[in-house]
């Protein structure tokens, strides 16, 4: 994650956009912690099919995940895993809950958030580029990005 994160302030250093750059590492951060704090908050929480059977889940759900890592590292590795499209695993995401694999193959989805192996941070500046030409389309002006020299 740190080449990845250092690829976006080397964007930055070439362009001479260092604002630009610092812009996009907040708005990859701002995401990746949303995606990381509530994968934490639902694993930790458990199975609430599980719970219903009266089972405690001390743990948050444990299903599927080393005991050594446990639910928080295991839903953390997810998240990071899926972000950098690495490919590493410490747990089956299948087993994660719901609405936290649904996190996961969001960011699958998305396949930006930091980028990846083979896909970097072009895929992030693609959605950019493309959110500022249809911005442009909606306010009737000719979309300025990166400025005029």
């Amino acid at each position: 994650m740190i080449i990845s994160a250092a690829l976006i302030f080397a964007f930055g250093f070439y362009l001479k956009k260092k604002k630009l750059a610092w812009i996009f590492f907040f708005v990859t951060l701002i995401i990746f912690l949303t995606f990381v704090t509530s994968s934490i908050s639902l694993e930790s929480a458990g199975n609430p099919e599980i719970a219903k059977l009266g089972i405690q889940q001390t743990m948050g759900s444990m299903e599927g995940k080393e005991v050594r890592f446990g639910s928080e590292a295991s839903a953390l590795w997810g998240v990071s895993t899926t972000s950098t499209s690495n490919g590493s695993v410490n747990s089956m995401h299948d087993s994660h809950t719901p609405l936290s694999g649904g996190i996961f193959l969001l960011d699958m989805m998305i396949n930006s958030v930091w980028g990846g192996v083979g896909v970097g941070f072009i895929n992030f500046f693609m959605f950019v580029v493309i959110a500022v030409f249809i911005a442009g389309l909606m306010i009737g002006r000719t979309p300025e990005f990166l400025g005029r020299k």
